[in-house]
């Protein structure tokens, strides 16, 4: 009996759910290196898309929950600081590499034909 109360007691005071940690910091440095060496980084940003992804379906399971946990109200929190965080390295890293690419040539337009 006092293994199941200790148990509850330290469910209690998660303030997560669970402790998934996204690499939100190693993005950002990633992103300042592509900055600094003003090349464009597509790994870094395929790894932010599809970080977004993962965020984003998370988000979907929690919001099925009770928001009013506080475990589940944080662990909802901190998603959205991180989804807003990889948001802007994204932007930034998409900015990069259009500032890199050359610009598309024109399409040609079909010529006329008259009968």
């Amino acid at each position: 009996m006092h293994h199941q109360s200790s148990n509850a007691r330290a469910s209690a005071d998660m303030t997560v759910l669970f402790d998934w940690k996204s690499d939100v910091q190693r993005l950002e440095r990633h992103l300042a290196a592509a900055r600094a060496d003003g090349m464009p980084d597509p790994w870094t940003l395929a790894e932010a898309e599809c970080s977004i992804d993962l965020i984003d379906n998370e988000l979907l399971t929690f919001r099925s929950l009770d928001a009013r946990r506080p475990e589940v109200a944080e662990t909802i929190r901190r998603h959205l600081e991180w989804r807003a965080r990889i948001a802007e390295v994204i932007a930034q890293l998409q900015d990069l590499e259009s500032q890199a690419s050359p610009a598309p040539l024109p399409l040609e337009q079909p010529h006329a034909t008259t009968a």
